[in-house]
């Protein structure tokens, strides 16, 4: 495919399902403009009656902290600034963020799939849509950050990876560090994707083993207003980039160990 031809989307597409898939955590995040001013107190409140299966439900805040020059003597002022209420399932698998300016579902492993995790936190949305009443849409995006035990000298990178790092000074040169970071614009989708690789060392298990950490991030690159089903039809194309994205990174051997 040419620079200068557009991506060919086939939402019919079927992609494989991995039983034993990676995702350590899938997020949905919504930056959206609320039309109703959203205050602590009565959100909580809301929240109780809304959604009982998130029994723990916690304000998030931050200390603002300025000093002032105006005088002879600096005058210091703080002030506390809530963002939103987190709400976690019982088991604490679940989390979901009701923000001022948005809202965020999070899962952690285990991911069943992608028809439990998006139904969820639609359904989550909807009640934050009808508590906050947004009218438009500034990011939509979909992340799935990804984890992979490697044991060095049994696995190689270019075993596990399409696009794997390599030394420039000796093939069989260890590598004890990798952070590698793309971003790519799919104008024709309104789209981009930004695909992050690093490895981490595993403390403490004694082995030398460490991490892949592969992280996916599909996020929409306009705003848009907000109707009835434009989440739920823009997160079709999202998923469908997702997929192709985390399908065309990794080698058919390693694919095959997460079915």
């Amino acid at each position: 495919m040419s620079a200068s031809e557009p991506l060919k989307i086939d939402l019919t597409e079927r992609f494989d399902h991995l039983s034993k898939s990676p995702i350590v955590e899938a997020v949905i995040g919504i930056t959206a403009r609320p039309s109703i001013v959203l205050e602590e107190a009565t959100l909580m409140e809301r929240l109780k009656t809304k959604i009982p299966d998130y029994p723990k439900r916690e304000a998030t805040k931050s200390l603002l902290h300025q000093i002032r020059f105006e005088k002879a003597t600096p005058e210091h002022y703080s002030e506390e600034d809530w963002h939103g209420i987190n709400c976690t399932s019982g088991d604490g698998k679940q989390i979901a963020r009701f923000e001022r300016d948005g809202f965020v579902f999070s899962r952690l492993s285990p991911y069943e799939d992608w028809q439990h995790f998006s139904s969820e936190a639609l359904r989550l949305w909807s009640i934050y849509c009808e508590i906050a009443k947004p009218l438009e849409i500034q990011r939509l995006g979909v992340r799935f950050i990804n984890r992979i035990d490697i044991l060095p000298g049994a696995t190689s990178m270019a075993e596990v990876l399409n696009f794997p790092p390599k030394s420039p000074i000796a093939e069989k040169t260890p590598m004890f560090g990798f952070l590698h970071q793309d971003t790519f614009s799919v104008p024709e989708l309104e789209l981009a994707l930004q695909l992050i690789k690093t490895i981490q060392p595993t403390q403490g298990d004694g082995t030398k083993q460490f991490a892949l950490i592969v992280d996916f991030d599909v996020f929409t690159t306009t705003p848009f207003e907000f109707r009835e089903n434009t989440v739920r039809d823009r997160l079709q194309k999202i998923t469908w980039l997702k997929n192709k994205a985390f399908f065309g990174t990794f080698k058919p051997e390693i694919l095959k160990s997460f079915k």
